[in-house]
């Protein structure tokens, strides 16, 4: 269900859709991300030395599982404010 508004102010073109994430849990406030593959709004890179996931794992000894720990160091930053529109 698109966020209270989303009709009012942006024109609905087939393939939207809205996708709620919990930590944005102001409701007057919602996001509208253009097509990255019409335009870049953020860019992603891995940090040097950190070329993808990092996995640690540990067995259990008090209970037969295995821990699994994975780390994903990135950093991210914007190109383009085109590519982004926030509503309140």
């Amino acid at each position: 269900r698109p966020p209270r508004g989303l009709r009012r102010h942006a024109d609905p073109q087939p393939g939207n859709r809205a996708v709620h994430r919990p930590r944005l849990t102001d409701t007057g406030q919602w996001y509208l991300a253009a097509d990255p593959a019409q335009i870049d709004g953020i860019e992603y890179a891995y940090l040097e030395g950190a070329p993808g996931p990092q996995i640690e794992t540990r067995a259990g000894f008090e209970v037969d599982g295995l821990k699994v720990k994975v780390r994903l160091d990135f950093g991210a930053g914007w190109i383009d404010w085109r590519g982004w529109y926030r509503v309140g």
